[in-house]
């Protein structure tokens, strides 16, 4: 990549100035190196945050659906005893 850039030396930016100079093709390298650890991190930021979401997500079901089991299982449970309890004063 670097030679396609040195290659347009005069065009992007004066061909007088230094390689060292931030206003040549040190300052392509450096903006680009930056931009590709930004946009790295940014990218794996994002995936960590969906797969947190996506399995937070995941846990949040399948305990709401453990708490309706035992609800269910409770209000079952009730309803026998007050079954049985007013089946027995009847005897």
């Amino acid at each position: 990549m670097w030679p396609l850039i040195g290659g347009v030396k005069g065009e992007w930016f004066p061909s007088t100035l230094s390689e060292s100079c931030m206003k040549s093709l040190n300052g392509y390298k450096v903006f680009i190196s930056i931009a590709l650890i930004l946009g790295d991190g940014l990218y794996n930021f994002l995936k960590i945050l969906y797969f947190t979401a996506t399995k937070s997500k995941q846990v949040a079901c399948k305990l709401q659906t453990n708490m309706n089991f035992y609800v269910n299982k409770k209000s079952m449970l009730t309803k026998s005893y007050l079954i049985r309890r007013a089946t027995s004063e009847l005897n």
